[in-house]
């Protein structure tokens, strides 16, 4: 039998503990080798609000996830970003902010999924990558 993955970018307002999404994946997580939730475009700001600050925190919702639906395993989660597209929301993440977000991230769970990025070709030539893989590059003991 051949193993696939079928990756899933979830809004964060879906994984709201109580939300019909939120209890499916946690009724599911034996089976889920990660879920990709969006802190963009949702009730989370971490680029421009910190990842604990705002009206709902980035930290708490990734906790919460974490705890509740992953039995403590951070790396079942990936932390999300928009590069560009989603100033409506004030969601838009540059390299620096997102970099910062991930190195705080790191400080409360050094095993955390790691992150990724919406829309692929706004990364001119690789520039927000580089600088968000440096901030994930340095691995924490025991992941």
């Amino acid at each position: 039998t051949a193993l696939a993955a079928m990756p899933h970018s979830v809004m964060d307002t879906d994984l709201v503990q109580g939300t019909g999404y939120y209890n499916v994946i946690k009724e599911v997580a034996g089976s889920v080798d990660f879920v990709m939730s969006q802190y963009y475009n949702g009730v989370t700001r971490p680029s421009t609000d910190g990842i604990n600050g705002g009206v709902s925190s980035a930290l708490s919702h990734f906790a919460n996830l974490v705890a509740d639906c992953f039995g403590g395993n951070a790396a079942k989660v990936v932390f999300g970003f928009c590069i560009s597209g989603c100033a409506e929301t004030s969601s838009n993440s540059n390299g620096q902010q997102a970099a910062r977000v991930v190195r705080e991230l790191k400080d409360a769970f050094p095993c955390s999924g790691g992150a990724f990025f919406w829309n692929a070709q706004h990364d001119m030539m690789g520039k927000w990558s580089r600088v968000v893989s440096s901030a994930l590059s340095s691995p924490a003991k025991g992941c």
